[in-house]
């Protein structure tokens, strides 16, 4: 499922675009009591590969920001593309969220996560070498760049149905992410989704809440965040917030920056998972595992209506969709499953017209009760 990290430690050329991060003779002495070169043996995860500056190319510079820039680049001697986030060394703080943003990633690997491949340091600056996500960041794939990316209707609820099993995962090993956006979800070739940007996450024991107000995003937080004091329920506000941009895109919700607050519609397409996760009390917001279990449900249900309302054109699909597919073992045989992979590959216009047609048609299509499992997907 992991890809291997590039090997560290390797002789290389220097760096391609935006050189090598230089030390500043001013700032260097003021910052020399937070900083002592990590190694993976003490503060990292031992999976971590810590690269010499020398060893990593930086071919393309794709984000930059007031403490730090984001590259795609290489390990020299390697074709792996790989992104490197560069993170200045303003204070103790900026060293440990690069050290917790590390740890986390390596420490709980999953397919909903973006994977971690090392580390390296140069002077006041700090990197992280990551997987590389064709396709960047979900809000641009939304927003300013959606007229590239065409998505049916299922193909907006699989990758919805990514981004609820990250946030279980993350959730299960008792961490809240803190500043859950579509800009921290990273979208593969395949469209698959994939969380990062874990600098500002905190571990969350069972009886604990968290106090402060200095993480997340504006448009994307919780209520309570402003307060200081909150928990797991944060993430799903911010989750439901993405959901609305997942099925209304490109629109955001309206951000009133004076009084802080978001204004949604009165009726818009994805407010039967989007309100609940927006319940203002924190504590009747859906848990991720109940996230899961709703999306689930719905992916079922259109399907089924296919199934149901156009059983020969489902037949045919089926047939044809079995042949693709055949051999390939992580991916699920099941009629349905084989449906929705067929579906997945079918032009925009074809899907949304088909599920449409279908729901139109079918008058049997009820709410399902025990969601099937989507593994794989």
């Amino acid at each position: 499922m992991y890809n291997s990290p590039p090997p560290g430690r390797a002789v290389f050329a220097p760096f391609d675009l935006g050189k090598a991060p230089q030390a500043n003779p001013v700032a260097q002495p003021v910052l020399q009591p937070f900083f002592t070169p990590p190694t993976p043996q003490n503060i990292l995860h031992s999976s971590l590969c810590n690269y010499t500056p020398e060893q990593i190319v930086r071919d393309k510079q794709i984000a930059q920001g007031s403490v730090g820039s984001v590259y795609v680049g290489r390990v020299v001697n390697l074709n792996t593309t790989i992104i490197i986030k560069d993170i200045l060394i303003v204070n103790a703080n900026s060293v440990t969220e690069w050290q917790k943003e590390l740890t986390i990633m390596a420490q709980y690997p999953s397919q909903y996560i973006v994977q971690v491949y090392g580390f390296s340091s140069q002077g006041n600056h700090l990197s992280i070498v990551m997987e590389y996500a064709a396709n960047g960041d979900l809000y641009s794939i939304l927003n300013t760049k959606a007229h590239l990316h065409p998505l049916s209707f299922i193909h907006r609820v699989r990758m919805s149905l990514h981004m609820a099993r990250g946030l279980e995962w993350i959730h299960s090993k008792g961490i809240v992410h803190r500043d859950i956006k579509s800009l921290n979800v990273l979208v593969t070739e395949d469209y698959s989704c994939k969380f990062t940007d874990f600098g500002t996450a905190k571990l969350l024991n069972d009886s604990q809440l968290l106090h402060t107000i200095n993480a997340g995003t504006p448009l994307w937080m919780a209520p309570e965040v402003k307060l200081g004091s909150y928990g797991f329920p944060a993430d799903i506000y911010s989750f439901g917030l993405v959901m609305f941009e997942v099925f209304s895109g490109p629109l955001l919700p309206y951000w009133n920056s004076t009084s802080q607050v978001i204004t949604l519609p009165n009726n818009f397409p994805s407010s039967w998972i989007v309100l609940p996760c927006v319940n203002n009390i924190p504590s009747l917001r859906p848990s991720a595992t109940q996230l899961v279990e709703q999306i689930e449900a719905l992916i079922q249900k259109v399907l089924l209506a296919v199934a149901q309302a156009m059983p020969s054109l489902a037949q045919a699909q089926l047939t044809e969709a079995a042949t693709l597919v055949a051999g390939t073992k992580d991916l699920q045989d099941t009629a349905l499953g084989i449906l929705y992979r067929h579906l997945l590959s079918q032009p925009v216009v074809v899907v949304d017209e088909t599920i449409n047609n279908a729901f139109a048609i079918s008058q049997t299509v009820s709410a399902v009760q025990q969601p099937v499992a989507w593994t794989g997907m």
